[in-house]
């Protein structure tokens, strides 16, 4: 298995995964509210600075935590083959970063 396999594995479980279309909602309801309420633009992308700035990394820490919990098993699998560790570990990372990314980009960009 490389890098991509489990990365395109992980990726399609974590597009079904409703805490990354959440996520996604807050980002953009967050931006509109801001646009809405927050004044001129500058302001505007100061507030979501401090916003995006808490938010990432706790969402980040939080869903990889248990994305990875409740995965167990199946990491326990994958390490049985023979394929590096630094592979699989890659490939989850990438798989759980890209929809996050994506969402938030999703949630800001719109």
């Amino acid at each position: 298995m490389s890098t991509l396999k489990i990365a395109r594995y992980q990726l399609q479980d974590m597009v079904r995964n409703r805490w990354v279309l959440f996520y996604a909602l807050f980002f953009l309801v967050t931006t509109d509210a801001l646009f809405r309420f927050g004044g001129t633009g500058d302001r505007v992308v100061l507030s979501l600075m401090n916003v995006v700035l808490v938010v990432i990394p706790l969402v980040s820490v939080v869903l990889g935590a248990m994305f990875l919990y409740s995965a167990r098993e199946y990491v326990e699998l994958l390490l049985a083959q023979p394929i590096g560790r630094g592979t699989l570990f890659r490939g989850l990372f990438v798989g759980l970063a890209l929809p996050l990314c994506g969402a938030f980009a999703a949630g800001v960009g719109v």
